[in-house]
């Protein structure tokens, strides 16, 4: 939180995200502790619609189609198979 410039503890951010009504906004506090918990979830894999999720909760603007690219890339570096120069 520190990074983000913000200064809330641990039950601050607890209680941001646990007492948010359903469907409401948990605040820039909230968003961010719901982000770290989609990193956080098994298996760890990125995915382009979990990357989509963690942008959409912090309230950053992304473009769909670079972010498949990106995915896309990243899948033929990561292959094993694939012989590189």
């Amino acid at each position: 939180m520190r990074l983000a410039g913000r200064r809330e503890d641990e039950a601050a951010l607890r209680d941001a995200r646990q007492l948010c009504p359903a469907g409401a906004d948990p605040g820039p506090a909230g968003a961010i502790l719901g982000a770290w918990r989609q990193f956080s979830v098994q298996p760890p894999v990125a995915s382009p619609d979990r990357l989509a999720r963690i942008v959409e909760m912090l309230g950053l603007a992304w473009d769909g189609t670079a972010l498949a690219t990106l995915f896309s890339n990243t899948e033929k570096l990561a292959d094993p198979s694939v012989r590189r120069r």
